[in-house]
């Protein structure tokens, strides 16, 4: 037994993971659903807020919640300057999300990022080179 709690230890100390969280909605009734996942950190601020957002537009591991932005959306890039990310959006996230809350839904992933990286000071979204206010 001691063995395999070393073992375990020894794995999560090797891969460096650390743990995100994330918001979704119910369909039904909106209710937020707050997911944790652990991702692979590398030590990279752009790189480690990349994955976050990648995995916030991949969407929810429950069944029971829809993703934040409508399939095929895909994140084009990621710009940390002085502490304002600028992150661009391909043009599929500007169909409305199952949801059908486009802005409420980017609000709560610029929310996830601040909330996952304290050091945001804010988030600028732009999708198909167009910015989208959402506040």
């Amino acid at each position: 037994m001691l063995g395999l709690c070393l073992t375990v230890v020894v794995d999560f100390t090797i891969t460096k993971l650390v743990r995100r969280t994330f918001v979704f909605y119910t369909p039904d009734t909106g209710h937020e659903i707050v997911e944790e996942r652990m991702i692979a950190y590398t030590g990279s601020l752009e790189t480690d807020m990349s994955r976050y957002v990648e995995e916030a537009i991949l969407g929810p591991l429950s069944l029971e919640t829809v993703p934040l932005l409508s399939r095929g959306s895909r994140l084009e890039s990621l710009l940390l300057r002085e502490n304002i990310v600028y992150l661009s959006i391909s043009e599929e996230a500007a169909i409305p999300p199952p949801s059908g809350q486009l802005s409420y839904n980017l609000t709560t992933m610029k929310d996830g990022l601040r909330r996952n990286f304290p050091i945001i000071k804010e988030v600028r979204v732009f999708i198909a080179g167009n910015e989208i206010l959402t506040e």
